[in-house]
């Protein structure tokens, strides 16, 4: 009694011979059975997640120039009490143009209060984003920011 041997296998050759095999052929992968048959899904998953990641790439950038933005007009008020607040909305539009902002002098207000020194800016805007290759989506942005210095006012408070 020796060792077992496979069904197709007699005296350690097979059965079609030497050159050419005929069983390659009878495999759905033309790769033959090693390749993975999930190979379709796996790159339907890999898609998506490319998706997913433009879309994250592209609101984030927006939300990014929308913070920065709001940072900048904090920074500008809070010690802008020398200039007037046509100067601040000036001010406000020019840092509108360097993030690439749609904003425009009706979409935004300034207000001033000598009183309690502070300067209240309030607005909004929609930005389009493109959330997948060739499908953009508005998308709204509000702010509101409410600055108070201790430094005396010395600019027109108009």
């Amino acid at each position: 009694v020796g060792p077992r041997r496979l069904s197709g296998d007699r005296c350690g050759r097979d059965t079609e011979g030497p050159g050419f095999h005929v069983c390659p052929l009878f495999h759905t992968d033309a790769l033959g059975p090693d390749a993975s048959p999930d190979s379709l899904k796996f790159i339907l998953k890999l898609l998506i997640a490319a998706l997913i990641a433009n879309a994250a790439w592209h609101v984030m950038s927006a939300y990014a120039s929308f913070w920065k933005f709001k940072d900048a007009v904090a920074q500008t008020t809070q010690f802008g009490n020398d200039k007037s607040v046509t100067m601040l909305k000036n001010r406000i539009l020019q840092l509108a143009t360097d993030y690439d902002l749609p904003i425009d002098e009706n979409t935004f207000t300034v207000t001033r209060s000598r009183e309690s020194l502070h300067t209240v800016v309030d607005g909004s805007y929609t930005r389009e984003i493109e959330l997948v290759p060739g499908y953009s989506r508005p998308w709204p942005f509000s702010f509101h920011i409410d600055t108070f210095s201790d430094a005396p006012m010395t600019g027109d408070g108009r």
